[in-house]
């Protein structure tokens, strides 16, 4: 079988190569300086290259694919963050010419990197989306003019780069003075932001949809599921979620708004529900193989499988039913959020400790059949070392009190 190349290796890397692996197909990962690329422990891969950051040295990457096409002929290239989805959307020309790629052109990808694009298309689609502003510079936030709520957020337009620059996803606002504080902040560190009401409620609220549209346009592949804890809270990544039977709601917008942007490829997308209309509006769409990915493998429907069997096989294939039900627990992040966070999050015990009582459930980053990448990633975790830290401490308390 033809190989596929896995680009960038931490945890959604990993998710990507165990599903390819688990069906036979030779993995190569391309690992770049990335500390967390836990992937390359896998046992389900083949062959390890080093390969220059997406990011922070996108040219040199795509000379060294170039340069290195007959390693690796007509091979299929997955993308896993946003870095390596933007380096490849913008050299797809070029690259397609000795590989397949799966990830959209620039032109439509930047529709969904882009916070305000994300947001223009939503008003376009008539998808229902939070109140957006995107302001130019300090002129465009007086206070009489801003028609904001408090709190309320500032996001990135590009959010890999502000994630890479601030280690976090954005920053929430209480007053006007606070805003003018962050905003100039930003500014100072060459970041555009946009400005965002927070749609009240938990994070159980969010409704998310993976699709694979594939390469004749049809949505082959289809699965729901919903947030149920994230890390950090209120706007971290999934650390806890539960598939779940399709919701016609969320389909309907999510076609609706990939449709507006004549969208193929891999995506998910994510909406909250406000309670004071109960609509969905939509918070972002990730236009690239997911953190979440294992959870949909797990279920029946492996989406690097049929990304594959479309673009290499040129044998398209529909996903059928899924196992609803489910739970996925990053291990690690929700026993740190668990015991350090509870009290933001108000969840009761029961509420922790039913994902772990379910019959169906796995665990991403610990798995028994592919154990060495969870021994990489206990070592690089600080959650982990601050729950050890908190156990030994406690136990050094107790062997002093005897």
């Amino acid at each position: 079988m033809d190989p596929v190349l896995v680009l960038s290796c931490s945890m959604s890397g990993l998710s990507v190569i165990r599903a390819l692996g688990m069906k036979g197909i030779p993995v190569v990962a391309l690992a770049d300086d990335d500390i967390s690329a836990v992937g390359l422990a896998s046992k389900y891969v083949r062959e390890k290259v080093r390969v220059p950051h997406p990011g922070k040295q996108e040219g040199e990457l795509i000379d060294f694919l170039l340069q290195n096409a007959h390693r690796w002929p007509g091979a299929l290239i997955l993308d896993t963050t946003d870095a390596g989805a933007m380096a490849l959307a913008r050299h797809k020309h070029e690259l397609s010419r000795h590989y397949k790629i799966v990830t959209a052109e620039w032109d439509i990808l930047r529709k969904f990197i882009e916070k305000k694009e994300t947001a223009i298309l939503a008003e376009k689609t008539g998808v229902p989306h939070p109140k957006t502003l995107w302001p130019k510079s300090l002129d465009d936030l007086g206070p009489d003019s801003l028609s904001m709520n408090y709190p309320c957020i500032i996001k990135p337009v590009r959010s890999h780069e502000f994630y890479a620059a601030f280690k976090r996803k954005n920053f929430e606002v209480h007053s006007y003075d606070e805003l003018i504080e962050r905003f100039q902040f930003c500014q100072k560190h060459d970041h555009e932001v946009v400005i965002q009401e927070i749609i009240p409620g938990s994070d159980s609220e969010i409704y998310k949809c993976f699709f694979y549209i594939d390469s004749q346009g049809r949505t082959s592949g289809k699965f729901f599921y919903n947030k149920v804890r994230a890390d950090p809270p209120r706007y971290g990544v999934n650390r806890v979620a539960i598939s779940v039977p399709r919701n016609p709601e969320v389909e309907q917008l999510a076609e609706q708004l990939l449709q507006g942007a004549n969208y193929r490829g891999i995506c998910t997308v994510e909406f909250k529900k406000d309670p004071r209309d109960g609509k969905l509006k939509l918070i972002e769409v990730n236009a690239r193989m997911p953190r979440i990915n294992w959870l949909p493998t797990f279920c029946g429907v492996n989406f690097p499988w049929l990304v594959y069997m479309d673009l290499v096989q040129g044998q398209p294939v529909t996903s059928g039913d899924y196992t609803a039900g489910a739970y996925w627990i990053e291990l690690i992040p929700d026993l740190f959020n668990s015991l350090f966070a509870h009290k933001l999050e108000k969840y009761t015990l029961g509420e922790y400790l039913r994902p772990y009582l379910f019959k169906h459930k796995t665990f991403p980053d610990f798995m028994l059949d592919d154990l060495e990448p969870s021994i990489v990633r206990l070592g690089q975790t600080r959650s982990a070392k601050r729950i050890a830290g908190l156990f030994g401490s406690m136990y050094r308390a107790l062997a002093t009190k005897r």
